[in-house]
């Protein structure tokens, strides 16, 4: 499997940090861009290489470290977009979705105080 674009936050995200907002702000403004040119090709056109198709999962993630409400929708967007894609096989509630990343990217730190942080960026964003 190919390394993702934010391997670098889900490393310190791991360890009960927060990555440098300013990197991942660059970080998230060229993925979005990647993503957002991915999402005008055809489904299966896609690639699977997330270097060049970065995870949603991920630019949520990231949209909720930075605190950017507006990035969070079009995230959301994102992910209804591709739901709607993958509905000729299964099908789920794009909130059901959003809401299992939110849940991952609680569960990546056991620091309680740090899930309290992210907790309280989610509710900021959301």
């Amino acid at each position: 499997m190919n390394k993702p674009m934010f391997s670098e936050l889900i490393s310190q995200l791991k360890k009960g940090t927060l990555p440098d907002l300013a990197s991942l702000k660059k970080r998230f403004d060229a993925a979005l861009i990647k993503k957002i040119g991915v999402l005008r090709q055809p489904y299966m056109l896609w690639s699977a290489d997330q270097k060049i198709n970065p995870s949603a999962k991920h630019l949520l993630w990231a949209a909720i470290l930075l605190e950017n409400h507006e990035n969070f929708k079009l995230i959301e967007g994102i992910i209804a977009t591709e739901e709607l894609e993958r509905q000729k096989k299964t099908a789920q509630p794009v909130e059901t979705i959003i809401q299992s990343h939110l849940d991952e990217l609680q569960s990546l730190s056991l620091a309680v105080d740090f899930t309290d942080t992210l907790q309280k960026k989610i509710d900021r964003t959301r």
